[in-house]
């Protein structure tokens, strides 16, 4: 399952990760070199939705994904905080899903088409 971000949203990740991550890709043949955004593709899913998490923590969203029915299914939800200091949920239901990386995946995509529609 492929965690990407399209449109705008991409474009503000890419700028952000440019800024804000610092790591050098490991040395080859080529030589090392400082990572930059295309070299994000190359993470393993685990490592890339913990960058997604920072960057939705810099816009003022939460991520969350979370074990439901006794450890046999994934839910996530994205909010945002609320004039009172609490959380308020933009996911409009409740899914599950068989693992966590399908459920890390639905929470980047809804990310993404929050960021996208708030964008236009």
């Amino acid at each position: 399952m492929k965690l990407e971000l399209t449109g705008a949203a991409k474009q503000a990740f890419d700028a952000w990760f440019e800024v804000n991550i610092e790591y050098t890709v490991p040395c080859s043949n080529h030589g090392c070199k400082d990572a930059d955004s295309e070299d994000f593709d190359d993470l393993p899913n685990a490592m890339k939705f913990g960058v997604f998490q920072l960057w939705a923590d810099s816009l003022g969203y939460l991520l969350t994904v979370t074990i439901i029915d006794d450890f046999s299914n994934w839910t996530f939800d994205v909010m945002v905080k609320d004039v009172m200091g609490g959380f308020f949920s933009l996911t409009d239901e409740i899914e599950e899903f068989k693992t966590r990386e399908q459920a890390q995946a639905a929470c980047i995509k809804k990310l993404d088409e929050l960021f996208n529609e708030k964008d236009k």
